[in-house]
């Protein structure tokens, strides 16, 4: 990771003025070192004159103008030096005088050496765990598919969240640790996980807990004097609830699930004051896909929480949550409490805030994407990479992959709008960031990968350039196979889209075999994760739409009836919402194509009025329409009732294209569409016919 030479964070806030003096304490030390004091550093804050640490490394910042309690920040430099636990240079000044700041650094671009090495120990013993679970399951006769694919899925989840371990590893300072947690982590950073979780012993760590609450209690009691007794106390409960933090952590790199969130509770329950351990837990629940225990626990966190940066944190977990549960309105109510905190706390330093506000607003527009309102996506996803091209500048490694894929959403916001230019400019550059990427950080998300390629492959597809579409529709599938294969709940959705769109190049190309092969193997998919989800019911009607194109194509009406009548029962069926009710309006003129091309007109035209139904409705409630299949919808109709009238010479039916058209007039006056002039010659054409007596 490439690091700043200097610790630079940005100064305070607080425009006060109070005439009272208040202190800040602080001391810097070398990062598991043993307390080596870093001395000379330079110490500034708004308010207070600037310092420089002593041969212990302390300093003393007096406000002449701030009151215990204030917000305020802290900038440390020193050049060779970066600082460790940066979160900690923004604080408020305690209303005891004796608190002391500690601060820990270590030398420039140590950490980011040790992030990697941690990292590929994390990573080598989860493989390795894995690896001899599946082998021992084997031997034992045990071995089970359904087994196979939870391993794998839990292997998978595991390794991706290496790396938020790592970073709470590695910013850790051991001398500030209990001896006992000290020993464990130096274990675990050596690879030998499970001589860590055997010293992190049950018995010893209550008996010390109850020693500390006991000593807690009474310091309580006590007067000022016992103020180090009382900071004794909390620290020794703190190292004990981390203690049972880093066991539970433990046991789940080694795919003990169960006994990981005895201790995860463990954890939370012995200091109940501090919401660390309780969004430990949470995460350890998502992770499990326990969605639905995870909010409790992440309410009961921000009731624990005072620190607003906190629950801005906790906030954005449970729009995350939420968003999973495809949960709009609750997803975005708690994206933007997050996102106020942010705002508000930005001012005061921007060299943190801005890799949460980026974070946020990606959120944001993500979760506008995902509820098919693009234009408010496209705006938070730009305000996101404005955040992010400076971020990038300063720690590539980081907030990389992020950029690339803000981009991409972004360039899908654009497809979804048809702004096919401006949605191909940004995947094409989210492609080369990526392309571009750190190979470490590239096999970490094959996902984002995929995805560029799949919406590129739709974008040339709707530009008829088919082979270029292809082209990026095969390099996702087998991606999104081995995906798919490694964590299938979580992958299957992507790989049903590659092959999907993968028929539809085929259709159109003319290759209906190999389109009825991909939609197969698509629908097989769906059907084995299909639940009461309604979207996953429409994901099958509209594969079963696909597959009787194809089967039409083929001469093969009955199996293309067959899958077309499938579609409509879903749609017959399902709760209506405005998505669904427009592509009902799509199904019914596409399977009345079918008819028509039959030559049976009368379901055809059924089917045609129902859309026609639809979009009078949608028009009525000043709905935007898409006016492409609203035309043909009535030409084809119009096209119907003028061979049926030539047919039979029934004067109903020129009655009925007289209505149609009527109605047509006055739902685009309410649109205020302008139509092609070659659609109104058309349409004039058929209104003279059937007002002609």
């Amino acid at each position: 990771m490439k690091l700043l030479p200097l610790l630079t964070v940005l100064v305070l806030l607080g425009n006060s003025t109070y005439s009272q003096n208040s202190i800040l304490r602080g001391r810097v030390t070398i990062q598991n070192s043993g307390f080596i004091p870093l001395t000379n550093a330079q110490v500034r804050s708004e308010g207070a004159t600037a310092q420089t640490t002593d041969s212990r490394g302390s300093f003393k910042l007096i406000y002449s103008n701030k009151i215990p309690g204030s917000s305020i920040h802290i900038d440390i430099q020193k050049t060779g030096y970066q600082v460790v636990n940066n979160k900690d240079l923004s604080t408020k000044i305690s209303i005891d005088e004796l608190d002391t700041l500690k601060i820990w650094v270590c030398k420039t671009d140590e950490l980011a050496k040790r992030k990697i090495q941690f990292y590929n120990i994390n990573v080598k013993q989860i493989t390795e765990k894995y690896n001899s679970i599946i082998k021992n399951l084997t031997y034992q006769k045990k071995i089970t598919a359904d087994t196979l694919q939870k391993l794998e899925k839990s292997k998978v989840l595991l390794i991706a969240n290496v790396k938020e371990l790592v970073d709470e590893f590695t910013v850790k300072n051991l001398d500030e640790s209990s001896e006992l947690n000290k020993q464990a982590y130096l274990l675990v950073q050596n690879g030998r996980a499970d001589e860590a979780i055997k010293i992190l012993e049950d018995k010893s760590l209550y008996e010390s807990l109850d020693i500390a609450r006991k000593e807690l209690a009474e310091s309580k009691k006590l007067d000022s004097i016992s103020h180090a007794k009382l900071q004794n106390a909390k620290e020794a409960i703190e190292q004990i609830a981390e203690s049972f933090s880093l066991k539970a952590k433990l046991f789940e790199q080694n795919f003990d699930f169960v006994n990981a969130e005895k201790n995860y509770k463990k954890a939370m329950l012995a200091d109940t004051s501090d919401s660390f351990n309780t969004v430990q837990y949470a995460k350890f629940l998502n992770a499990q896909n326990r969605m639905f225990d995870v909010i409790p626990i992440l309410r009961k966190a921000l009731i624990i929480t005072l620190a607003e940066q906190s629950k801005a944190f906790i906030y954005d977990l449970l729009g995350d949550t939420y968003l999973t549960l495809n949960n709009i309105d609750s997803a975005k109510s708690n994206y933007f409490k997050a996102l106020d905190i942010y705002n508000d706390w930005y001012p005061t330093d921007p060299w943190i805030y801005d890799g949460h506000l980026a974070i946020e607003l990606n959120n944001i527009g993500l979760l506008y994407t995902r509820s098919g309102q693009f234009q408010p996506a496209k705006y938070y996803l730009q305000k996101s990479l404005e955040f992010y091209d400076r971020l990038v500048q300063i720690s590539p490694l980081e907030y990389t992959p992020n950029l690339s894929l803000t981009t991409a959403t972004l360039g899908e916001s654009y497809m979804n709008i048809g702004d096919l230019d401006s949605a191909k400019f940004f995947l094409k550059k989210s492609l080369q960031i990526f392309t571009a990427m750190d190979t470490s950080l590239m096999s970490g998300n094959q996902q984002t990968l995929s995805a560029i390629y799949d919406d590129l492959g739709i974008i040339y597809s709707h530009m008829s350039i088919l082979d270029t579409a292809l082209t990026y529709h095969l390099k996702a599938l087998p991606i999104r196979r081995k995906l798919a294969g490694e964590n299938f709940d979580r992958h299957v959705h992507d790989l049903a889209n590659t092959l999907n769109n993968l028929g539809n190049v085929y259709n159109a190309e003319g290759k209906y075999n190999e389109a009825v092969a991909k939609f197969t193997e698509c629908l097989d998919l769906l059907k084995k994760v299909s639940t009461n989800n309604p979207d996953e019911k429409f994901r099958i009607a509209l594969t079963n739409i696909n597959l009787g194109n194809s089967y039409k194509h083929l001469e093969k009406p009955e199996t293309a009836e067959k899958h077309y009548k499938m579609s409509l029962d879903f749609f017959a069926n399902v709760q209506s919402n405005n998505y669904y009710t427009e592509q009902y309006a799509k199904a019914c003129f596409i399977i009345a194509g079918f008819y028509k091309y039959q030559k049976n007109n009368r379901e055809a035209a059924d089917l045609y009025v129902k859309a026609l139904g639809i979009y009078k409705v949608m028009g009525k409630n000043h709905q935007q329409l898409d006016f492409y299949y609203y035309m043909r919808v009535v030409y084809n109709l119009c096209d119907i009732y003028q061979m049926e009238y030539i047919r039979n010479k029934d004067i109903k039916y020129k009655r009925l294209g007289f209505d149609l058209i009527n109605d047509y007039n006055k739902l685009i006056t309410i649109q205020g569409i302008n139509l092609p002039s070659e659609f109104s010659t058309r349409i004039d054409e058929f209104k003279k016919i059937f007002s002609d007596k």
